[in-house]
């Protein structure tokens, strides 16, 4: 099996950056690599889904830029814990 190249590693992650329903395993099966390798290169090369990025005007005036996952969300904090 052979590696795939840059170009294609570009092509996946515009696909999985677009396409709301692209997964880790069908750009995998595109790719001829297992949907571990392509979790692993969507977290070293910090991909998003076009969904979770916010408008500049957000960013400037909510301070944020990007919408926060599941997991943040749902941590409790002292800034999220109602006094």
């Amino acid at each position: 099996m052979t590696r795939p190249s840059k170009e294609a590693w570009a092509k996946a992650r515009l696909e999985y950056e677009t396409n709301p329903v692209a997964t880790c395993e069908s750009i995998g099966r595109e790719l001829g690599v297992t949907k571990q390798a392509v979790a692993l290169k969507k977290k070293a090369q910090d991909w998003q889904r076009a969904s979770t990025l916010v408008s500049p005007e957000l960013v400037e005036q909510y301070g944020v830029s990007t919408i926060p996952d599941k997991d943040t969300l749902s941590k409790k904090t002292d800034e999220n814990i109602a006094k």
